[in-house]
C-alpha cells in the first residue's frame, strides 16, 4: 500500500468514526464535523447508506486514476462501498469526493440475470 493509499484510508475510517453512532437524526451536525475532509461538491445524503454501526472499513482495492483513488470497501456487515477521494490543488490535501454502496440488487456486477441491472444502471454501485 503506497502512502497516498494509507492516508486515504486512515482519512476515511476518521470521518466514519465521526459520524458513529450513525442516527439520520444528527447527520447535519456530524456533517459539519467532517466536512473539512470532504470535497465542496460532496453529496451529504451519501451517508445516508451506511449502517446505523461501522466498526472498521478494509481496503479490498484500490486504483489511482488521473489523480482519484477508488476504494472497494467492506464493512463487518459485508456490505461494499466505493470511496473517491481526490487532491485538490494547490494544497494537494487529500478530501473524500463520494461515498456510495454497492448494489444490493446485482452485488456489485452490473448485471442481473445477464441483463444490466436496473438498479443501478450498470454501474454495480448505489441506484439510479
Amino acid at each position: 500500500m503506497t502512502t497516498d493509499e494509507s492516508t486515504c484510508l486512515t482519512l476515511l475510517n476518521l470521518i466514519i468514526g465521526k459520524l458513529q453512532p450513525y442516527e439520520k437524526s444528527s447527520l447535519e451536525e456530524k456533517y459539519q464535523e467532517v466536512r473539512h475532509f470532504l470535497t465542496e461538491d460532496f453529496d451529504k445524503t451519501d451517508f445516508f447508506s451506511l449502517p446505523k454501526e461501522i466498526q472498521t472499513l478494509e481496503n479490498i482495492s484500490s486504483e489511482q486514476k488521473e489523480g482519484i483513488f477508488v476504494y472497494f470497501l467492506d464493512s463487518k456487515n459485508e456490505q461494499r462501498y466505493l470511496a473517491k477521494f481526490v487532491a485538490p490543488a494547490p494544497r494537494n490535501d487529500w478530501k473524500m469526493s463520494s461515498l456510495i454502496y454497492g448494489c444490493p440488487c446485482c452485488f456489485g456486477e452490473g448485471v442481473n440475470n445477464g441483463e444490466t441491472c436496473i438498479l443501478c444502471g450498470g454501474s454495480g454501485w448505489g441506484s439510479v
